[in-house]
């Protein structure tokens, strides 16, 4: 099946915000189950029906949080449950199938010292995806047994408007709207102040150490999926120039956190041939994942000076402040 569009038609900011609830949520929890299908039986074909399962079920939960008030608490948590546990099925295989990907175009230009270490990588790799498929695979049977589609039946059932109180409503000047009267606009006001506020506070942390930049591309991350929730209660240029940058700032974030995470294997791999004494082949193998594994920090490293650079530009482009315009100053389609 073809992709999705990330974007959600036949809502704007006027949209009552118990229907928009209803209509994205629909629109985000659909293809989690023919998608959930084709990762399970059909993943020789083509490796990116566990990506778009991956990205599909990212979406249904940003979209989850951000209508959790709208929902029936239990329903709510029932179907989050499954969704996180789909998607942690999805990411250990997806990850190595990235992973696996990378060594295999690194083995073609490898010289003679390297492309036996980069090979028995590889074949470890290999060996990960296919426990991570049968992972997959008995979640797939679990829930692909009526009980997922029961779970998002049952939530989509009983979606309202939820009382102002839980939404901790921003009137931005205007007269605060009554509970029946709450729009898709008010929500989305709420939910990009707060991922707006994350990233923020992310970016504040000293981009020199790698966890504050894995938090940093964890929160806007968040924001990005907030943006394509709710782009349509804003003009065109909300999805056409700010969200593009967001998207640029993921692809610096991911190449960062994919040097980090095949260093983090290569040492692994190193560390699990435990040799027994200097000299053996165990012991010389382990020694060269290990110089893959530095070089591969040295190569995170460099990726991070690249997107320091590009982040003094990006933060004096002002383009967080331009998303804070339009929390501030909502402009709804005419």
């Amino acid at each position: 099946m073809p992709p999705r569009s990330k974007w959600i038609g036949g809502v704007d900011g006027r949209t009552p915000l118990a229907d928009g609830a209803r209509t994205i949520l629909e629109a985000r929890l659909a293809p989690i189950h023919p998608l959930l299908t084709l990762a399970h039986k059909r993943h020789e074909e083509d490796i990116e029906y566990v990506h778009q399962l991956r990205v599909a079920v990212r979406r249904a939960e940003a979209a989850m949080r951000a209508f959790r008030p709208c929902c029936r608490e239990k329903r709510w948590k029932r179907l989050s449950k499954r969704l996180k546990t789909i998607r942690r099925a999805a990411g250990g295989a997806r990850e190595t199938d990235v992973l696996g990907a990378k060594l295999a175009d690194r083995i073609a230009g490898a010289d003679e010292a390297d492309r036996p270490l980069l090979e028995y990588a590889l074949q470890q790799t290999r060996q990960e995806r296919r426990n991570a498929q049968q992972d997959l695979n008995e979640v797939a049977e679990r829930y692909l047994k009526k009980k997922l589609q029961r779970a998002i039946g049952k939530l989509l059932d009983r979606i309202d408007a939820p009382a102002r109180d839980r939404l901790d409503l921003r009137s931005n000047g205007a007269p605060p709207p009554r509970s029946d009267d709450l729009t898709l606009l008010d929500l989305a006001l709420v939910r990009l102040s707060q991922g707006l506020g994350a990233v923020k506070e992310a970016a504040a942390a000293d981009p020199g150490v790698f966890e504050n930049l894995h938090a940093l591309r964890i929160e806007s991350k968040g924001l990005r999926y907030a943006m394509e929730i709710f782009a349509s209660c804003f003009d065109d240029r909300f999805r056409k120039e700010l969200y593009p940058d967001f998207k640029v700032l993921q692809d610096h974030l991911g190449e960062i956190n994919d040097a980090h995470e095949m260093a983090l294997r290569f040492d692994r791999y190193a560390d699990e041939l435990t040799p027994a004494s200097d000299g053996n082949p165990d012991a010389e193998l382990a020694a060269g994942l290990h110089r893959l594994a530095d070089a591969g920090r040295a190569d995170r490293d460099r990726l991070r000076a690249e997107f320091l650079a590009w982040w003094e530009e990006f933060r004096t482009n002002g383009v967080l402040r331009r998303i804070e315009d339009y929390v501030e100053l909502p402009m709804a389609p005419a």
